[in-house]
């Protein structure tokens, strides 16, 4: 049974914020303001990463979730998608789904730490399962939940980035740099979720529900 994980499978391809509708420019707006403080990590290839292609598609759920395990069934943990990520590779099922898998393992554990850590706190409370993680050759017990998604995250974003160095040297470049410093970037992520809550626009999100947070509500 094939065992690649299917980003398209089910009833409908996972939705995509409109390009114009009026989120996207409030997303840019407060990842603008962050970068505006923390000006040692501003990179604009980063910036439009961050605001687009995570921000502005994470608010829907199926985005979130968009990894599908070979059953079709959505992936919605961090521990099955890095499962996913592995298999994808050792089944050697082509570089773009490898790239594909592997960003949306990395986006996943920047919004996620960054937007949501509280949740992350619960969801570790509330299931004794270990987390593991793969460092090198080395598999590890992480103890707290933000640290293990921090590992998985730059282990993500490393793989893309050497996977793209002979496609684009310069997305190679963008992806190594999230993986160095991601650590820096999901303190920006902070600022982003702070700002956030600043704003009327706060309500127009559902970002609390504790099982599907991030669910855009119209």
């Amino acid at each position: 049974m094939d065992s690649t994980p299917n980003f398209e499978s089910g009833p409908q391809a996972p939705r995509s914020t409109p390009r114009e509708h009026p989120l996207r420019t409030f997303f840019r707006a407060a990842t603008s303001w962050a970068f505006a403080r923390h000006r040692g990590l501003h990179e604009p290839a980063i910036e439009d990463h961050i605001s687009d292609g995570i921000l502005s598609e994470f608010i829907h759920i199926d985005r979130i979730h968009s990894i599908r395990d070979e059953e079709g069934e959505p992936v919605s943990d961090m521990s099955g998608m890095a499962q996913e990520s592995l298999q994808t590779s050792a089944a050697r099922s082509g570089i773009e789904r490898d790239l594909e898998v592997h960003q949306h393992v990395g986006d996943y554990a920047l919004y996620m730490a960054g937007i949501f850590p509280e949740y992350l706190e619960r969801e570790a409370a509330s299931n004794p399962t270990p987390l593991l993680a793969c460092i090198g050759s080395a598999v590890v017990s992480m103890r707290e939940p933000v640290d293990y998604y921090i590992v998985e995250g730059r282990s993500a974003y490393s793989h893309v980035s050497r996977l793209y160095r002979s496609l684009d040297s310069t997305r190679s470049g963008v992806f190594h740099r999230l993986s160095n410093r991601f650590e820096e970037y999901l303190e920006l992520m902070g600022l982003i979720r702070g700002y956030i809550r600043e704003q009327e626009n706060w309500d127009a999100i559902d970002w609390g529900d504790e099982d599907q947070p991030g669910r855009l509500i119209t």
